[in-house]
């Protein structure tokens, strides 16, 4: 679930072991939570450092989402992970992956969501 309590509690944990702000623990998992509640029947993030050049890719993912549950473009970043900064989330079905994405904030095995989300990724 998206209550906050858990994590409130892995505060500190999370900022010894990372050398960073809570701030960035809840930050992290704002993506999580927003895609458990989204408010439409099929919702596009994208994340607020992502540069769009051209638009039409963008409008193309809703349409580019009817056969699947969930729509992530996978780029490699310089770090080796991938970047969730645009992913695309049918809302009838979110909490098949959602719920463990959360859950895997618990863990602090890794600083931000790209690994977590990955876990669980069906």
């Amino acid at each position: 679930s998206a209550a906050a309590g858990p994590f409130v509690a892995r505060c500190a944990e999370y900022s010894r072991r990372f050398q960073r702000s809570c701030s960035l623990y809840f930050g992290y998992m704002a993506k999580a939570v927003a895609a458990r509640q989204a408010p439409y029947a099929v919702t596009t993030f994208v994340d607020t450092d992502t540069f769009v050049c051209d638009a039409a890719p963008l409008l193309a993912l809703p349409r580019l989402m009817r056969p699947y549950d969930l729509l992530l473009h996978l780029p490699r970043t310089t770090q080796g992970w991938i970047n969730s900064g645009v992913l695309v989330v049918r809302r009838d079905a979110a909490g098949a992956w959602v719920d463990g994405w959360l859950r895997e904030f618990e863990s602090l095995d890794d600083f931000g969501d790209q690994l977590h989300l990955l876990k669980v990724l069906p």
